[in-house]
């Protein structure tokens, strides 16, 4: 049987990578998802797009996203009130999800331009899940969803150690030029399965 197994991935203020969460389920379908994102969402991570329908959910990812093509910080700012006060008629939820998540979300604005694109990148989770697939063919068969856990937790077990000793994802000179109030909000970095 085939399994899906999706990780959520963050840099906390110091600039070290830590795994937020892991999930395994029968399949990567909207309700995996939503329980995998619900997860997260109870350690303060949100899941807008659980509150439109599947037919609108590409419009409304899309139209959130155009607030990561800005130039700057103010102008991410503006363009995400923007979105939220339009989203307020057809989807107030979202719009209300918007209000709460703001600063949150904007976190990586208080970082230099200049490591906006590292933030984004998937490029971290892409080696884990390149590892994850190596072992997984080595292993070949699982027989239950915890021999799966045991696997990719080992894997990212091993990621965390490597981490730990390695240069950080953000030098200390990047964070010195941060403001204060990300001293406790840890952002996410990336989702993947």
């Amino acid at each position: 049987m085939s399994m899906a197994v999706v990780i959520a991935v963050g840099v906390t203020a110091a600039g070290d990578r830590k795994v937020l969460g892991l999930g395994v389920g029968p399949s990567a379908d909207g309700t995996f998802w939503t329980q995998f994102l619900r997860g997260l969402v109870s350690r303060s991570l949100r899941n807008t797009l659980s509150h439109v329908r599947k037919a609108t959910a590409a419009v409304v990812s899309a139209t959130i996203r155009t607030m990561f093509a800005q130039p700057d910080a103010a102008s991410a700012k503006e363009q995400w009130r923007r979105v939220a006060d339009n989203f307020r008629g057809m989807f107030p939820r979202v719009a209300e999800l918007m209000d709460q998540a703001e600063e949150d979300v904007l976190a990586y604005a208080s970082f230099p331009i200049e490591h906006w694109r590292q933030i984004w990148s998937n490029n971290p989770l892409e080696r884990v899940n390149k590892e994850i697939k190596r072992r997984k063919n080595v292993v070949g068969i699982f027989h239950d969803p915890d021999s799966i856990v045991r696997l990719v937790g080992s894997v990212l077990s091993e990621q965390h150690d490597e981490w730990q000793v390695t240069k950080r994802y953000f030098s200390a000179e990047s964070l010195a030029k941060v403001t204060g109030r990300l001293d406790t909000i840890p952002f996410p970095l990336a989702v993947a399965r």
